[in-house]
């Protein structure tokens, strides 16, 4: 935890990290954080590296001392290793320090993401035919039970879907 925001990638070594196995949860103790990845196995198609969090904390990650890419078109921020040599994870939180960070190889990862969109999917077409079953119902019988649970369904849904890091995923 980078308190006085010392630390850069050029001094990032000579600090002395703790060692994490957990998710991060600082509670209300923002501010930047830097994370140290290593032990990468000698794989063809890389690993990827998630910061699953939906309030998209600003993270930038290092290797060689040299900036990688934020990954388009992913639920969460997303980083591909495609060297073993240790990355740094520089995380900064503006609201909460809560810090999943998701280690994987790419053909797990892209397994594993194909698998929760299918999910997402299935969750929110389910949800949008019961919307408009109620809201046909609304018309039918006139009765504002219908309508109000449609607005309940919607806002729950909407909050799902945000925290599912689909707004990241279109660019919003």
């Amino acid at each position: 935890h980078d308190l006085k925001k010392e630390i850069t990638i050029n001094n990032i070594e000579s600090v002395q990290l703790k060692k994490y196995t957990n998710v991060i949860s600082e509670g209300l103790n923002n501010g930047v954080f830097w994370f140290k990845i290593e032990n990468f196995k000698e794989k063809e198609d890389g690993y990827i590296i998630q910061v699953l969090n939906d309030q998209r904390p600003k993270t930038i990650a290092y290797q060689n001392n040299k900036e990688l890419k934020i990954l388009k078109g992913e639920r969460y921020l997303s980083f591909l290793v495609t060297s073993k040599n240790p990355v740094y994870l520089k995380v900064t939180t503006l609201r909460e320090a809560l810090i999943p960070i998701n280690v994987s190889s790419q053909s797990v990862f892209l397994t594993a993401d194909k698998l929760g969109f299918l999910f997402i999917g299935f969750y929110n077409g389910c949800a949008f035919i019961v919307i408009l079953i109620n809201i046909f119902y609304f018309i039918n019988f006139k009765d504002d039970l219908f309508i109000y649970y449609s607005l309940f369904l919607l806002s729950m849904t909407s909050s799902i879907f945000i925290s599912d890091g689909m707004l990241f995923f279109f660019n919003l």
